[in-house]
C-alpha cells in the first residue's frame, strides 16, 4: 500500500498535482478546464474536512454526501465523484497516493430529464409558425429562412446547439444515394459523425443557402477566410459571422414565444429530446434512438423509452376505467 504523500498536504501542492493530472488526460481543452474546476473543488473542500496527507475512503463518501445535500443533481454529483475518482487512480498509477475512491460510486440517475419534449402538435405549430413569417425585409427573410432551416433540422436529427455552430456548408455530402451532413459531435475532435438529410431536412437548408449566396461553392477568397459556415448571423453587428451557440439559444426562444410555446423546461435542448421522443413514439427501436442520439451508453436511451412506456401504459388509466365501468 502507498504512503500518503505531503503533495496532498498543502494549496501549492494541490495547484502543482491539478496541473499534473490535467495534462496526463487525453481530452479535448474545454474538458482539461471542467476537470480542473472540479478536482478544484474537491481540493477546497478538504481543506476545511479531511485531514492533510492523510485522506481516506471516508472523506470520499463525506464529499459526495456534501454534493448531495447542496441540491446538486444526480448526474452533476456524478461527474464530481467521477473526476476525483479518475485523479486518485493517476495518483495510484504515479506511485504518489493509494487509490482511496476506488469502487465507490456515483448517485442513482433520475428517469427524467431536466428538459421536456415538445408535442406533436407544438412542432407543427413552431415551424409553421417560422415558415408563414416572411419577414419586413431581405435582412428578416434570410434569419426566419435560416432558423427554419436550423430548428427543423434539430427536430429533424437531435443535433445539439454546438454541433450546428460547428457546421460548414463543406459537410453536407452524398453518400449511397442520400444527402448527409458530417458533424463535430460532443468531445470530439473531428467531424467523424453524420446524420441522414431528407429531403424534409435538407430542402429548406438550401434553400437557405441559396438566398444567401453561399451554395457550397468555394473560391480562393474562401478559401482564405475558411470554409463558410453553414448557418451565419444576420444581425447588424455580426452579419456573416459563423452563429453561436448564444444566438441559436435565443432564436429558438424566440420562436417559441410567438408559438405560445412557454415553460421553464422547454428551451433549445428540448428539440434534441423531441427528435429521440419521436423515433421511438413513430415505432423506432432502441437501437434506432440511440443511433440518432448517439448516447454512448444505451441506459441513456432507455430513459425516454421509459418515460414513453409509462405514458402509454399508465396504471392510472385501470382505475379510471374501472371507476367509469361501474364494476362493484
Amino acid at each position: 500500500m502507498l504512503e500518503s504523500t505531503k503533495a496532498i498536504e498543502v494549496k501549492t501542492g494541490f495547484d502543482q498535482l491539478t496541473e499534473k493530472f490535467i495534462s496526463n488526460l487525453d481530452v479535448a481543452e474545454s474538458s482539461r478546464k471542467t476537470y480542473g474546476r472540479t478536482i478544484k473543488q474537491f481540493f477546497t473542500w478538504l481543506e476545511s474536512n479531511a485531514t492533510p496527507g492523510n485522506i481516506q475512503k471516508t472523506d470520499i463518501l463525506n464529499y459526495k454526501e456534501s454534493l448531495i445535500t447542496s441540491k446538486k443533481s444526480a448526474n452533476t454529483v456524478t461527474g464530481y465523484i467521477n473526476t476525483v475518482k479518475l485523479f486518485f487512480d493517476w495518483m495510484e498509477t504515479e506511485g504518489l497516493y493509494k487509490n482511496v475512491a476506488k469502487g465507490i460510486k456515483g448517485t442513482k440517475r433520475s428517469n427524467n430529464f431536466k428538459k421536456d419534449a415538445l408535442t406533436i402538435p407544438q412542432v407543427k405549430k413552431l415551424l409553421e409558425s417560422i415558415k408563414s413569417n416572411p419577414g419586413k425585409n431581405h435582412r428578416e427573410e434570410m434569419t426566419n429562412k435560416r432558423d427554419f432551416a436550423m430548428i427543423n433540422l434539430m427536430i429533424r436529427t437531435g443535433l445539439r446547439t454546438i454541433e450546428l455552430e460547428r457546421a460548414n456548408v463543406e459537410d453536407i455530402r452524398q453518400e449511397a444515394g442520400k444527402a448527409v451532413l458530417y458533424i463535430q459531435g460532443k468531445g470530439h475532435f473531428e467531424k467523424d459523425e453524420r446524420v441522414i438529410l431528407n429531403h424534409s431536412t435538407l430542402d429548406p437548408i438550401m434553400e437557405y443557402l441559396h438566398a444567401r449566396k453561399a451554395l457550397p461553392i468555394k473560391t480562393k477568397e474562401d478559401e482564405k477566410k475558411g470554409p463558410p459556415p453553414l448557418f451565419m448571423s444576420h444581425a447588424n453587428n455580426s452579419n456573416g459571422e459563423r452563429i453561436t451557440t448564444r444566438s441559436i439559444r435565443r432564436a429558438t426562444m424566440k420562436h417559441m414565444g410567438e408559438s405560445n410555446i412557454s415553460s421553464p423546461r422547454i428551451t433549445s435542448h428540448s428539440l434534441r429530446h423531441t427528435a429521440v421522443t419521436f423515433v421511438l413514439l413513430g415505432g423506432g427501436s432502441i437501437q434506432e434512438a440511440q443511433t440518432l442520439a448517439r448516447h454512448k451508453s444505451i441506459d441513456t436511451t432507455m430513459i425516454y423509452a421509459h418515460n414513453i412506456d409509462r405514458m402509454k401504459n399508465a396504471p392510472e388509466n385501470r382505475i379510471d376505467a374501472l371507476l367509469e365501468g361501474g364494476q362493484a
